[in-house]
């Protein structure tokens, strides 16, 4: 399992640094793949500060989560803090 970045995507499904330039995040798809899946993004600065907790309740459920009108800034980069029960795409 290893985080990926291919050109405006980050596919996640591991903790940990995605990238460290500074990141705009416009949409999160997040599927569980068991209930209660948590995924929680992180700016990778000094501080790991969370950003953004999303959950999706449900096995097998997809959820897109929109944040087009205003994205979410990660100005030292993308870090995932916590991912349990799921796989997500994050587009930049």
């Amino acid at each position: 399992m290893a985080n990926v970045v291919n050109g405006n995507t980050l596919y996640l499904d591991a903790t940990g640094v995605v990238t460290s330039v500074p990141t705009l995040v416009y949409y999160v798809s997040l599927t569980a793949t068991a209930a209660s899946s948590v995924l929680v993004l992180q700016d990778s600065g000094a501080a790991s500060a969370n950003k953004l907790s999303l959950r999706v309740v449900t096995s097998g459920e997809t959820q897109l989560f929109d944040f087009s009108r205003n994205p979410i800034f990660f100005p030292n980069g993308l870090r995932v803090g916590t991912i349990t029960n799921a796989i997500a795409t994050a587009v930049k």
